[in-house]
């Protein structure tokens, strides 16, 4: 990946974004200024038309969706931290080196698995399906009948973050999960300080090896992901400019 694009950058490479700023920021700006300057408080999503309210509400959830990639993007950011050695060092309540990347790539499941359930809430407020709890799958039914290929491009995004989905469970259920990226990767310092025994550092360089290996899988998962969420996006920007024309 290009290191001046951010993962943020890939979500917004579609109209729906390009359009979605020009039709959201001068109800905002105009909202915010209404919001502050009121004598009674008001709930800030219940300011303006019936239409402005509903542009919010998408707004709502289009802006969590941005919350989650930029998570992710801090993942990575942890993950492909450089001084591995000096991890103790800089978190000493840490019991090892692995408990670090452990936590990151925990981190890493649960966050992209929260992706299905916000473009579930997004695609809800947008086609006006009416789903009371709306998630990816209940919206994918409640769509694929009207548009066969909305509900094509929602089940590749389901299939690609089930696996994902099936690891947060057994974190949640049994407080163990697998991480697969780390299985083949040996910790040596930690292997050191339980042996008492220092190893040859080509050792230690091996494992650097992959770790990066492994936060490059993640960065190629994480792509896939968005690139299909810019698909749902792009098919959504004619439908979302009906709504804000209307």
């Amino acid at each position: 990946m290009d290191e001046k694009k951010k993962l943020i950058d890939f979500l917004f490479e579609n109209s729906f974004s390009l359009e979605y700023v020009k039709v959201i920021a001068p109800i905002m700006a105009a909202h915010m200024k209404d919001y502050l300057e009121q004598d009674e408080i008001t709930d800030f999503d219940k300011l303006g038309t019936k239409k402005e309210i509903k542009l919010k509400e998408i707004s709502k959830h289009f802006g969590l969706l941005q919350t989650v990639v930029n998570d992710l993007e801090k993942v990575l950011v942890f993950l492909r931290f450089g001084k591995r050695t000096e991890l103790k060092e800089i978190y000493p309540e840490l019991e090892s080196q692995q408990d670090y990347y452990i936590y990151h790539f925990e981190n890493y499941l649960i966050r992209v698995n929260s992706i299905t359930d916000i473009i579930g809430k997004l695609g809800n407020a947008i086609y006006e399906t009416g789903i009371e709890k709306p998630n990816g799958y209940s919206f994918k039914e409640a769509i694929k009948g009207s548009d066969k290929n909305l509900a094509e491009i929602l089940e590749r995004l389901l299939k690609k973050t089930k696996e994902i989905k099936t690891r947060r469970h057994e974190k949640i259920h049994t407080g163990e999960t697998k991480i697969s990226y780390l299985e083949s990767i040996a910790f040596w310092d930690d292997i050191n300080k339980i042996i008492g025994k220092q190893t040859a550092p080509i050792l230690e360089e091996y494992t650097d090896k992959n770790l990066l290996e492994a936060a490059e899988k993640v960065e190629d998962e994480t792509l896939q992901i968005i690139s299909i969420i810019s698909e749902f996006l792009e098919h959504s920007t004619s439908k979302f400019l009906v709504i804000a024309n209307s």
